[in-house]
């Protein structure tokens, strides 16, 4: 079949235009978002739990992996007004391409402390509610890792959750074929340095078989973290109360084990710190 010099030259002409555009494009676009994720996807539920799977997947759900955020505050809880280092870790051999989104938040989706970052690896997102990679030595071999600075919120803030959403791609420049994992850290405000008592709220916890009941529940919306003394993560907790009952059961995957437990309940304006002693 003949083809015309104007039909071959139409066809030229529209080569170049496509191969003209895809130059164009802006790298994050030809190789995912390889200058930092966009805002709200690191896995909070102030999110809807969104992640960086909405567009990079292998067809598997996202995998939470604890310890991905550790940190340098002490067990004892963050002392509000201190600053601290965070580290954002992901590692997956034989992959050189990881992103990350992390955001600190309190109870009720909010901003809680305020971020800053330590270098040009990092950028920040929705005015400094995330924090995410940027294209600045993202290509490493097997792992990377990530920090930056957190500034705790004024005293009475309570239980800081790190929320994170880890990318590990296979680095052929499209969305498929990734892996997303999520991870968070949980840190409690130093109980010890607290404005707030339990007179103010004058609530009262009890131990049962799976956990603990509190009675005199004052708010609609409430958090709840369960730590040993050392400050170890035990259990957490959010309620939204839709009964006329004031009596909360906090129920454990397992048994408490004998021992003294701190439990502390966090509304929107008031924070309750209790020592519990779990007996046989």
């Amino acid at each position: 079949m003949k083809i015309s010099a104007r039909a071959f030259l139409k066809a030229v002409f529209a080569a170049a235009a496509v191969l003209g555009l895809w130059i164009m494009l802006p790298p994050e676009n030809a190789v995912g978002f390889s200058a930092g994720a966009p805002a709200g996807y690191c896995g909070a539920p102030s999110n809807g739990g969104s992640t960086c799977f909405v567009c990079h997947n292998d067809g598997s759900a996202p995998v939470t992996v604890p310890g991905m955020i550790t940190s340098n505050i002490p067990v004892t809880g963050y002392i509000p007004g201190n600053t601290y280092i965070i580290t954002a870790s992901v590692a997956a051999q034989g992959y050189l391409r990881f992103g990350f989104e992390i955001s600190p938040q309190d109870a009720s989706g909010n901003l809680i402390g305020s971020m800053n970052d330590l270098g040009s690896e990092t950028i920040f997102q929705a005015g400094g509610v995330y924090i995410t990679h940027s294209s600045n030595q993202i290509l490493t071999p097997d792992s990377k890792y990530w920090q930056f600075e957190w500034t705790a919120p004024m005293a009475g803030s309570g239980i800081a959750t790190f929320y994170g959403a880890f990318n590990i791609t296979n680095n052929d420049g499209s969305y498929t074929g990734d892996s997303v994992l999520v991870s968070t850290l949980v840190v409690p405000e130093d109980i010890s340095l607290s404005i707030n008592s339990a007179s103010a709220f004058k609530w009262q916890v009890y131990h049962n078989e799976k956990g603990l009941n509190i009675l005199g529940v004052p708010a609609d919306h409430y958090s709840a973290l369960l730590t040993d003394v050392a400050g170890k993560y035990v259990a957490q907790w959010n309620f939204i109360r839709n009964t006329d009952s004031e009596t909360t059961s906090l129920n454990t995957e397992e048994a408490l084990t004998p021992g003294i437990y701190i439990l502390q309940c966090q509304s929107d304006s008031k924070q309750f710190t209790q020592k519990i002693l779990i007996r046989n």
